[in-house]
């Protein structure tokens, strides 16, 4: 399933350039390690996008249907990616 999409098709113009799928190879890094780690190269979040975008799309279709669930997910990882200065990467 990919949730790449983009103007015209139907979406609210949310392009997300990773397909959904776990992690083929699990990083050595925590989840708290990669966040601190893109704070200063954004590029690896995407480990935590791999890590977990399966399971959050999965649940947002189990909950809301497919009709809102890659948007559901895409949202999420935006609002993560956002705020991801505030994460407190000791816990």
């Amino acid at each position: 399933m990919s949730t790449q999409g983009g103007a015209g098709d139907g979406r609210t113009g949310h392009v997300l350039s990773r397909q959904v799928r776990p992690a083929e190879t699990p990083s050595s890094e925590s989840d708290a390690d990669l966040i601190a780690l893109s704070r200063e190269e954004p590029a690896r979040f995407g480990a935590i996008y791999d890590r977990h975008a399966a399971e959050i799309l999965r649940y947002a279709h189990a909950r809301l249907g497919s009709s809102l669930a890659e948007e559901i997910m895409a949202e999420t990882f935006l609002a993560a990616f956002r705020r991801r200065d505030t994460y407190d990467c000791s816990r």
